[in-house]
């Protein structure tokens, strides 16, 4: 009996076991399950929501090619119509948002050019954009991007009045000969005008035409800041003379700004942490109006480092554009410094700062060097120099 007592325990021991082992990779089953069907379910929501989309803006863009020529346009827009620019739908609990730009095209072969004197306006190009907020914890959001070329029966009309044609291209090219690169998406508005306010985004083509103005003198902003991009400072705005049946044309051009990081020296290259009064930074731009900023002690960190945010970005020149920066120091008596020099600084060391950029986008880190002004000599110092001067 004792025999068969023992052969039991271990039996109930062993199925116990036995139990232990099923539910550890059960468990770790349903773990491993848990992510992975939520990962499908996001997969396949955001499939449908893409394909809703994409059916959305084509479904759009049918409807406008379906309308006669003269109807294509939105609503506050050039060319006007009653199709509104932002609408927004619901489906399967999820909201679309659908944007409508419509603009003007002049046909690139054609004789129109942002130099030239031809009709701007051959074709409408239509673009429709469909977005919806990402899923789950704010996931990516859905896109979907259709767009077509709408064009007359038949021989173009003249408009009444006159025409305001912007081309917008980068600025930055290290080949001179290389073409023109057009920015697609650039903001260009009529601010001021008989016929202003006005708003158009640039095409693929770089090129934002507003056709039929009432004839005048217009103020024509460009704002590529949505791009993260900044114009040339003295072209972001145009004063342009509209004359009835003529096209005034203007290229603008466009870049990734250059940044400067500045750092406070003394000669023997230690940080400047303090100063008792203030200096004036004086910075000569090729293009736009000169910068100057105040820094006092407040502008100063632990490290000697200004702000970064001290001067605003800038045209970048260089190899790609012609052009050259000049940063100077004024600093005033009381701070007990005089200036010395800027200069550049990289893992390689530092060098004199030439006044030019790597590229768009680019950030300098400058040094600037203060001398300090030695401090007069007291009445024992004036009495030894009086002393020696007299032999004594």
């Amino acid at each position: 009996m004792r025999l068969l007592t023992n052969q039991l325990s271990n039996r109930q021991g062993f199925t116990l076991v036995e139990l232990l082992v099923a539910i550890t990779v059960l468990l770790v089953f349903v773990l491993a399950y848990i992510p992975l069907s939520t990962f499908i379910a996001q997969g396949s929501q955001a499939n449908r929501a893409r394909l809703t989309a994409g059916n959305l803006a084509d479904n759009m863009i049918e409807e406008i090619r379906s309308r006669p020529y003269n109807d294509v346009g939105v609503q506050g827009g050039n060319p006007a119509g009653d199709i509104p620019p932002v609408q927004t739908v619901t489906l399967d609990g999820i909201t679309y948002t659908i944007q409508t730009w419509i603009n003007w095209v002049d046909d690139p072969a054609g004789t129109g050019s942002c130099t030239g004197s031809g009709l701007p306006y051959d074709y409408k190009l239509v673009r429709v954009v469909v977005t919806a907020q990402g899923f789950f914890n704010n996931g990516a959001a859905v896109r979907a991007d259709a767009q077509t070329l709408v064009a007359r029966e038949g021989e173009q009309v003249l408009l009444p009045g006159g025409n305001i044609r912007a081309c917008v291209f980068r600025g930055w090219r290290t080949d001179a000969a290389a073409p023109d690169v057009p920015v697609e998406s650039v903001t260009v508005e009529l601010t001021a005008g008989p016929s202003a306010p006005q708003t158009l985004w640039t095409t693929r083509y770089g090129g934002a035409i507003f056709a039929g103005l009432k004839p005048g003198t217009y103020t024509v902003e460009v704002r590529p800041y949505s791009l993260g991009m900044m114009p040339r400072p003295d072209q972001a705005v145009w004063q342009a003379q509209v004359a009835e049946g003529s096209t005034a044309a203007n290229k603008f051009e466009v870049e990734y700004p250059a940044r400067l990081r500045l750092k406070l020296e003394d000669l023997a290259h230690k940080p400047i942490t303090g100063l008792a009064g203030q200096m004036v930074l004086h910075l000569t731009a090729p293009y736009g109006a000169a910068v100057e900023k105040v820094v006092t002690a407040d502008h100063l960190q632990a490290d000697g480092r200004l702000p970064d945010d001290l001067l605003p970005p800038l045209w970048p020149v260089g190899s790609g554009y012609p052009g050259q920066y000049q940063l100077t120091v004024t600093p005033d008596e009381a701070t007990g410094y005089l200036f010395s020099r800027v200069v550049e600084r990289d893992d390689n060391g530092e060098k004199d700062w030439d006044g030019r950029f790597a590229g768009p986008g680019t950030v300098k880190q400058l040094v600037i060097y203060l001398a300090a002004i030695p401090s007069p000599p007291g009445d024992a110092g004036q009495a030894a120099a009086s002393n020696f001067s007299t032999g004594e």
